[in-house]
C-alpha cells in the first residue's frame, strides 16, 4: 500500500456513530503509526472552500456540505472530529507531534494555517461540528460561570494551582513533584478554582504537557476564552533549565448518521 491517504478506507469511517467504534477502526488501521496520515489529511482539509457571513464568521453548516461531497470525505471528517487523538498521534507530547496533539483543533488549524482562518471566526455555539468533545468541553466551560470567574486568574494563581496539582498528594511518593511534560492534566484541584473544570483546563492553563512552553505551538487552543491567543509563558527561564529544544513543527501539508450539518 502507497503512502497516500487516498489509498485509505476513509469511507469505512463513514458510518461509525459510536465513538468507541471509530477508535477501533482507527486501531485496525493503524493510523496512530502512519506519521504521513495528519499531514496529508490536513493538507486536504486545507483546501476546503470556506463560506463566511457578512461580519467574516464560519458559516459552519455550509462549508461542510460545500466540502463533504462524498463517503470518503465524510470519513475524513469524523476522524479529524470525533476519533481520540491517541488513536491518530502514537505519542503526543513529543517534539515532532505535539503540533497533532489533543489541544489543536485539527479541521480549524488546518484552515487556518492554509487560508489565515482564526479559530475565533468560528463561531462558538458550531464548533462541536468541528471539533473533538474534549477541547470543545474547554471551550463551553469557559462561558460558564466558573469559567468567566477563573478568567481573571493571575499568573501567580496559575503557578500555585500548578505546583500543588503536580505534586503526589499520598503513598510512597508523596510530596514528589511529577515531570510537567509527562503529566497530562493536573490532580488533586479541591479546593482550588480549577476543581470540577474539564480535564485539559488544568493542562492549557496551568502550561504542563503539550502546552509546556518547551512544546506548545501557535495552532493549540490555550486560552479557552480568547482562542488564537498565546498566553505568557508561566516558567521562568530557571525552571525551563534555559534548554533550547528543536521547535515543534506545525501540522505540515505533505442509515441514520450524525451528519456534520445537523
Amino acid at each position: 500500500m502507497k503512502n497516500t491517504i487516498e489509498s485509505l478506507p476513509l469511507h469505512e469511517a463513514a458510518r461509525f456513530n459510536d465513538p468507541q467504534e471509530l477508535d477501533d477502526w482507527c486501531d485496525g488501521q493503524q493510523l496512530r503509526y502512519k506519521s504521513w496520515f495528519l499531514p496529508q489529511a490536513l493538507a486536504g482539509v486545507g483546501s476546503w472552500r470556506v463560506h463566511k457571513d457578512h461580519n467574516n464568521q464560519v458559516l459552519v453548516q455550509e462549508t461542510l456540505k460545500q466540502n463533504l461531497v462524498s463517503e470518503w470525505h465524510l470519513g475524513l471528517w469524523r476522524i479529524l472530529a470525533r476519533a481520540q487523538r491517541g488513536k491518530l498521534v502514537a505519542k503526543q507530547n513529543q517534539p515532532e507531534s505535539a503540533g497533532y496533539s489533543q489541544l489543536v483543533p485539527l479541521i480549524l488549524a488546518a484552515l487556518k494555517r492554509d487560508q489565515n482562518i482564526l479559530y475565533n471566526q468560528w463561531p462558538r455555539a458550531e464548533l462541536g461540528k468541528v471539533m473533538h468533545q474534549q477541547l470543545l468541553d474547554c471551550v463551553e466551560w469557559a462561558d460558564s460561570e466558573q469559567g468567566q470567574a477563573c478568567r481573571g486568574l493571575g499568573s501567580l494563581d496559575l503557578r500555585t494551582i500548578r505546583d500543588h496539582g503536580l505534586t503526589t498528594k499520598s503513598g510512597k511518593t508523596a510530596g514528589k513533584v511529577k515531570d510537567p511534560i509527562a503529566t497530562w492534566t493536573l490532580s488533586g484541584l479541591q479546593g482550588t478554582p480549577l476543581h470540577g473544570s474539564p480535564k485539559l483546563i488544568s493542562t492549557m492553563l496551568c502550561q504542563i504537557w503539550v502546552a509546556h512552553p518547551r512544546l506548545r505551538v501557535g495552532y493549540m487552543i490555550l486560552d479557552p476564552w480568547d482562542l488564537d491567543r498565546m498566553p505568557p509563558s508561566l516558567w521562568t527561564e530557571e525552571e525551563l533549565f534555559i534548554e533550547e529544544l528543536p521547535l515543534t513543527p506545525d501540522p505540515k501539508r505533505s442509515k441514520v448518521l450524525d451528519m456534520p450539518w445537523d
